[in-house]
């Protein structure tokens, strides 16, 4: 009985739903007849179509059974299309979209199509518009073959437009259910893959096309040419020729492919056929083989590429201006044959347009063939020649490309310092490179001068150098570095910031650390790793407020150190606590249980230590008054093991000394750099020298004024042990010498810089301006002899036993002094050292020869300038004055002996024109150094 009545009631159930189903579709049918009716009836048909409440009702079904039930023109279908989408809440789904692409492009109307076009194929996948497309295709009857494969012409075209070759690969394979494939969607395609270099689906489509016998036109078959030589398939290429394909374009890709290939007798071949078919051979089809045979150095093929050109009219015989024809095979990317020609114009010394060298620089950059291009450059610079700078867009960007390197590091930052930008991501690749190959040098000067340029460089690159920065020690590099990723917007990587944060905190500047650190909060960087520099950093320097502020912080966001965190913390507190009295006995048992504890127990951990820490402030405060004379006791023990009495200081030491309070001592800083020795202009070590002989002369002086020697430390700062000292002195050029005061708390601003004159005079300037800051007396500067005792009793000795020797030679006429020959070769030397600028030399300590900075690799010997003479050039000249000098005495004293006449006239002529080439390359010498030229004059009256 129950189940009786459930099946009545399903029955009744389903009865009611047919019911509704009947009487909905009842109601659809007679809206669309009533708005087809309008649409086709009626012009005024939107005001009409307004009366029927149509906001809810029109539905993608609705509209697809109005556009297929009717024969409404196309564009009354597009403006109800527009005003459906205006006016109700239709929203067009891919069946929609899809009929009225369909619709509109095989009616002829393509432009109107594209909004829709675009939007369907922008949000739908290419299959599912495909599938519809050719649903929609076999439905129309009226719907020729030929209007469905526009339809996909324009779909395949969009996507290619868009550069998703791989989407309209999957519509166009979709078109195989339709009579054929569209010639046109296949050029298109071919087009796309070339300039995508997708080679390998270029040949997949063309065997695609074989296959499915497609009738290939000469314009899809020129760019399917250009895909094969691409590929090198010099065998297919040749098989279209012989399939009877006449086209010179593709006769010019299988030659260009060959002569790259030193395929030359095939070439040849190519130019037998061509002049067979009559096929006239341009100016591209030679300059290919002279490509080619430039490449392969053939000379045989250059000398026929060459002749032929001529006797075609495309060169002159001779070639007598290269510029329009180098610049035409640039244009072409013949770069091995225009630099042929380039090179043997330069060779000839022909003058060439400025043009004809930005062509050149910008081919040979594009293909990738760098060492020319710079040679290029060189020639450039040396001719002192200037092309557009749009020329040099290529080249900065194919060394920012190359392998770091001094040459490229050198041009590179020529260019950019003359204006010449590169793309920063460029220029970020190479500076990232650099770093990651430990060229830090290089990478630092390309890093500021692209600030001093305005080149913003990449977030990543940036990061790189800050944490170098920070681990030199190079604070102030680092923050400017931030600074002017802020100014950008730029954000950094959490490391980097860290890192930062922690070189400031080093350096003791809170507040730069402090902002960097919100920063980080207003970029979301934070770490919990952030947190932990900085609550260490606010505990050295007993701001423990702010630490406890910091710790509650990095709690509430979540963000739990790790143990190994945490026991830094601890182990910096513990450290703290160890300096003070016996009141830290009990609290080293605790701090050691706290250390074994586990993450969870962390927080209350620090509480703990932080109440401990601000209990123990009283001891810390008892033992400064102790702390300046415990750092002078070790001082002056450190003193004592020097035997100059110069202490050699270190970050940590100098560190220890500036945090000391109350100081009752001056510090007197030679700041040394070993790497820097070798220069002699900086005199670095003699001014050491004479520091250390200044120390100990102090020393000896106050041998028995222990109070005043207590009052001043001489001291010495290696750059390569402690470049963040050097950095905190703003110190940046040597030499440089610096007076630390008592009550100096900040070391840059506080200290007193010893003047370049000060130390002029040596010791004795430096002392004189010790005296005047610090009040105390250096005393006598003690200088060791120039012999020393031992030295002179030998040389005494060795006198007094010689002397006996000496008096015989002398009176029997048999000492140098005697010889004529000694006094003969000392005139000459004396008259060589007057006229060769050696006492110049000597006196300036010029050398010989220095290393050129463009390419250190290379010496120069002669300096273009009057202000410098280099000691080669000083020998030069001299060899060549006493050239002349001793043929002048010769011809005075010696040749007017010789009897025999004809040798006098023959040994005079030599002389004359030897003495009178000597002269002319010193009259030039002089003109190239100075300018100034010697002219030759007569006497307006004798």
């Amino acid at each position: 009985m129950q189940k009786t009545k459930l099946l009545i009631k399903s029955l009744s159930k389903n009865t009611t739903n047919r019911a509704q189903n009947w009487r909905t579709q009842i109601n659809h049918t007679h809206l669309v007849s009533q708005i087809s009716s309008i649409l086709e009836q009626r012009h005024n048909w939107p005001s009409i179509l307004q009366t029927l409440n149509l906001k809810s009702k029109l539905t993608p079904s609705i509209f697809l059974q109005i556009l297929n039930s009717t024969q409404i023109p196309p564009q009354i279908s597009l403006d109800f299309f527009k005003w459906a989408i205006k006016n109700t809440s239709f929203q067009p789904d891919v069946a929609v979209q899809c009929r009225m692409t369909h619709l509109l492009i095989g009616s002829g109307l393509v432009n109107p199509s594209k909004p829709i076009l675009n939007s369907l194929l922008q949000n739908n996948p290419p299959v599912m518009i495909a599938e519809s497309l050719i649903k929609l295709c076999a439905q129309d009857p009226n719907f020729c073959s030929s209007e469905s494969l526009t339809v996909f012409d324009c779909v395949i075209d969009w996507y290619c437009k868009k550069g998703l070759c791989v989407q309209a690969l999957e519509c166009f394979n979709l078109t195989k259910e339709l009579i054929n494939y569209s010639v046109r969607s296949c050029r298109t395609l071919f087009n796309a893959l070339y300039e995508k270099d997708e080679f390998g689906l270029g040949l997949c489509l063309f065997g695609v096309m074989i296959r499915h016998g497609v009738l290939i036109d000469p314009i899809t078959l020129r760019v399917i040419s250009k895909i094969l030589s691409k590929q090198g398939k010099i065998d297919s290429m040749l098989r279209l020729i012989n399939m009877g394909v006449n086209d010179p374009l593709i006769y010019d890709l299988v030659i260009d492919c060959c002569c790259e290939m030193a395929m030359f007798e095939v070439a040849l071949q190519l130019f037998d056929e061509m002049s067979k078919r009559k096929l006239d051979s341009g100016f591209n089809t030679f300059a290919s083989v002279l490509n080619g045979a430039c490449r392969h150095k053939n000379d045989e093929m250059i000398k026929f590429a060459m002749e032929s050109m001529a006797a075609k009219g495309y060169i002159s015989n001779p070639l007598t201006e290269p510029d329009l024809v180098i610049q035409k095979l640039c244009d072409t990317r013949k770069t091995y044959a225009a630099y042929m020609l380039f090179k043997t114009a330069c060779d000839a010394q022909r003058s060439l347009e400025n043009k004809t060298y930005g062509c050149m620089l910008q081919a040979m950059s594009m293909d990738i063939r760098v060492k020319e291009a710079i040679a290029i450059h060189r020639v450039m610079e040396h001719k002192q020649v200037i092309i557009n700078p749009i020329f040099y867009n290529e080249f900065i960007s194919v060394l920012c490309d190359e392998k770091a390197s001094t040459e490229v590091n050198h041009l590179l930052t020529d260019l950019i310092s003359k204006g010449y930008k590169p793309t920063p991501m460029a220029l970020s690749k190479h500076i990232t490179y650099q770093c990651k190959k430990h060229r830090w040098k290089e990478a630092v000067n390309l890093a500021e001068l692209a600030l001093q340029e305005s080149i913003f460089l990449e977030s990543s690159c940036c990061g790189l150098l800050i944490k170098h920065f920070c681990k030199k020690a190079l604070i102030d590099l680092a923050i400017n570095l931030h600074k002017q990723m802020v100014k950008m917007d730029c954000s950094i990587d959490s490391t980097a910031c860290n890192a930062l944060i922690t070189g400031l905190l080093e350096a003791f500047r809170v507040e730069e650390a402090e902002k960097v650190f919100d920063y980080m909060r207003i970029k979301n960087l934070l770490t919990s790793e952030s947190f932990v520099i900085m609550i260490n950093g606010y505990c050295r320097e007993k701001m423990l407020k702010m630490a406890m502020k910091l710790h509650d912080e990095m709690l509430e966001m979540g963000l739990k150190p790790s143990l190994k965190m945490y026991k830094r913390l601890i182990s910096n507190f513990s450290q703290l606590q160890s300096s003070s009295s016996s009141l830290h006995k009990p609290y080293t048992i605790s701090l050691d249980f706290a250390m074994a504890g586990s993450p969870r127990s962390a927080p209350a951990v620090f509480l703990l230590l932080t109440t401990l820490l601000s209990l123990s402030t009283s001891p810390f405060l008892a033992g400064a008054a102790t702390g300046d004379a415990d750092l002078i006791s070790e001082l002056q023990s450190i003193q004592s093991r020097s035997s100059s009495g110069v202490i050699h200081l270190s970050d940590k030491l100098l560190r220890r000394i500036v945090t000391t309070k109350h100081r009752s001592f001056s510090l007197i800083i030679f700041f040394d750099a070993v790497q820097l020795h070798d220069k002699s202009e900086l005199h670095l070590k003699s001014l050491k020298s004479e520091f250390f002989l200044l120390s100990k002369s102090f020393s000896i002086n106050n041998q028995n004024a222990q109070s005043v020697r207590s009052k001043l430390f001489f001291c010495d700062i290696e750059f390569g042990e402690s470049q963040s000292s050097f950095s905190q002195f703003g110190v940046n050029a040597l030499p440089h010498i610096r007076l630390l005061p008592p009550d100096a708390a900040n070391l840059k601003s506080d200290s007193i810089a010893m003047d370049a004159g000060d130390f002029s005079g040596l010791a004795d300037s430096m002392a004189e301006f010790i005296q005047s800051k610090t009040k105390l007396t250096i005393g006598h500067i003690h200088r060791p002899p120039i012999l020393s005792k031992t030295q002179l009793g030998l040389l005494i000795a060795a006198f007094l036993i010689s002397l006996p020797f000496l008096f015989k030679k002398l009176l029997a006429g048999e000492t140098l002094f005697h010889d004529k020959r000694f006094w003969l070769s000392g005139s000459v030397f004396v008259y060589f050292f007057s006229v060769s600028g050696t006492m110049h030399n000597i006196i300036r300590k010029m050398p010989m020869f220095i290393s050129d900075r463009n390419d250190p690799n290379k010496l120069i010997y002669f300096y273009q300038g009057s202000g410098m003479q280099l000691g080669a050039e000083g020998f030069a000249i001299g060899f060549l004055y006493t050239i002349v000098g001793l043929l002048l005495a010769f011809v005075t004293h010696v040749l007017i002996r010789v009897k025999s006449s004809f040798a006098q006239r023959t040994i005079m002529i030599i002389a004359m024109v030897v003495s009178v080439w000597a002269v002319r390359k010193v009259v030039y010498l002089d003109n190239w150094k100075t300018g100034y030229a010697v002219h030759a004059y007569l006497p307006s009256s004798w």
